[in-house]
């Protein structure tokens, strides 16, 4: 079984998964409101989405060109990708979430919905996919922001979450990739921009 929220990293490993599994993401309900959110989702309290929010720039990555060569990847896709700064503005509120990912090689259209409910969207690869976005609690991350999408490629997961003053955005397919022992997953850091 994969791991969409977080996982401990050991040396030599992309990572090690612990927490919500790939099956718990289509479990997670989530209402209208913070308060309601929290509560139907296992979090406690109000949820502060606005900690998200903002404008955030790639700082560092964690086994990404292990994971697109891992995918397989075309080499001058993958070196491309790995040469550009990604920027995210992120809007989350109980309505909803609109995510705006730019500065790579595509710019996306932004992802717009609601939580919880399925919408069609084109990947920065340029794949059609059906996203799915929820709110959700891991023990070790606290809470966070996890998605599924699913192209004619396979399913990607992946989790925002907070570490620190950097927002993390981790990323795997449904079906973890092991290699070696390891699990293939990868991280992008990120740090809220001053603009």
């Amino acid at each position: 079984m994969g791991n969409v929220c977080g996982g401990k990293a050991q040396e030599g490993d992309v990572m090690v998964p612990v927490g919500i599994s790939d099956e718990d993401l289509m479990e997670v309900e989530v209402s209208t409101s913070n308060s309601e959110a929290a509560a139907d989702s296992g979090l406690s309290g109000e949820v502060d989405l606005d900690a998200f929010n903002g404008t955030w720039v790639q700082s560092r990555t964690e086994g990404l060109e292990e994971f697109f060569t891992h995918m397989k990847v075309p080499w001058m896709i993958k070196k491309l990708i790995l040469k550009v700064t990604p920027k995210q503005q992120i809007e989350f509120s109980k309505e909803g979430f609109s995510i705006q990912m730019s500065g790579g090689p595509k710019t996306p259209k932004p992802e717009v919905g609601k939580w919880g409910e399925s919408f069609s969207h084109t990947n920065p690869r340029g794949l059609p996919v059906t996203l799915l976005i929820k709110l959700a609690k891991d023990p070790v991350l606290g809470t966070c922001v996890k998605g599924r999408s699913e192209h004619k490629e396979g399913v990607d997961l992946f989790t925002r979450y907070m570490q620190g003053d950097e927002m993390v955005l981790e990323i795997g397919p449904k079906r973890s990739l092991i290699e070696d022992g390891k699990v293939m997953k990868c991280r992008r850091y990120f740090k809220r921009s001053a603009k």
